[in-house]
């Protein structure tokens, strides 16, 4: 039967949730009121980038992988029980759960590795997407910074 992965899939899964916060503008000027409007973009921009990151860990991929896991490892206890109350037709099950479990190692072993470079490539993307809005809010702190210095 396979091995249990729940907690290392507990761990690949974990991300720390990112409160939102309410903007409120402080607009004196149409300069300002630009820039607080832009800030509201990227602010709405950078709450998305952080729902694709947690989103990106395939936490859901994972947690069916652990239900099938969890099911195929009942199997022979719920045939046991079966066989224990009479029940005597199809002799195969017990050796069917047994292929069932070789051929979900593999399964699994394969999925687990294409989630894995999958995750890979969506956290460099997003790295990347991060980066632009970081660029982009230095700027337009910079911006604000030269028309309340004017």
């Amino acid at each position: 039967m396979p091995r249990k992965r729940s907690d290392r899939m507990r761990r690949k899964a974990s991300v720390a949730g990112r409160k939102r916060k309410k903007r409120t503008a402080k607009s004196i000027s149409p300069a300002n009121t630009v820039s607080e409007e832009t800030r509201a973009e990227l602010s709405e921009l950078q709450d998305q980038l952080n729902d694709l990151q947690e989103s990106l860990l395939l936490t859901s991929t994972y947690n069916e992988m652990e239900e099938i896991e969890t099911t195929l490892s009942l199997l022979p206890t719920e045939i046991e029980d079966m066989r224990s109350r009479g029940y005597v037709f199809r002799s195969y099950l017990e050796r069917k759960v047994e292929v069932l479990g070789e051929q979900w190692e593999e399964t699994y072993d394969d999925v687990s590795r294409r989630i894995t470079r999958r995750t890979r490539e969506l956290e460099r993307e997003a790295d990347e997407s991060e980066s632009v809005l970081h660029r982009a809010m230095k700027a337009l702190k910079k911006q604000a910074d030269f028309i309340y210095e004017s």
